[in-house]
């Protein structure tokens, strides 16, 4: 898997998790696939605090799961305990817009997806390295033209 060493960057021992994972047949496709995306989330110390309800909450209010072991909520919670730290809080009602909009691309996205375990967890990295970069720009494209458009002639 080259997309994993090449465009990942991952480390060798974090391949050969994500093809164990892909390769055992007893996982489903949402667990060979959730492995293969767990292992894009950069590692850093220490747990935050301040965050863990407000993500939790937004959790419960979609509906949404995750894995024991999934980095995803901490990795949520660190970025709001960050903009809080600025005194730049995001409101539930800022979170509950993203995670509306980001339902929709995630439906859209996995419906792309081969069944193959292998070539999903391919799309998987390739569309989160690179595709994130895409979803970012796109949103500041959007807030130049929301702006101009309700702020921009007054």
């Amino acid at each position: 898997m080259r997309a994993l060493t090449e465009v990942a960057g991952l480390r060798l021992d974090a391949v050969r998790q994500v093809l164990a994972a892909v390769d055992d047949e007893s996982l489903s496709w949402h667990e060979a696939v959730g492995a293969t995306h767990s292992r894009l989330v950069p590692e850093e110390a220490g747990a935050p605090v301040a965050a863990d309800a407000q993500v939790a909450s937004l959790l419960q209010r979609h509906g949404w799961t995750l894995a024991a072991d999934s980095p995803h909520a901490v990795l949520l919670a660190r970025a709001l305990d960050a903009l809080d730290g600025l005194g730049h809080p995001a409101s539930d009602e800022l979170l509950d817009v993203y995670a509306d909009a980001a339902t929709r691309i995630a439906e859209h996205e996995v419906a792309a997806v081969g069944d193959d375990h292998v070539t999903a967890a391919e799309e998987v990295v390739v569309g989160t390295l690179l595709l994130e970069p895409v979803l970012l720009a796109i949103r500041r494209i959007a807030q130049a033209n929301v702006s101009l458009r309700t702020r921009g002639r007054r």
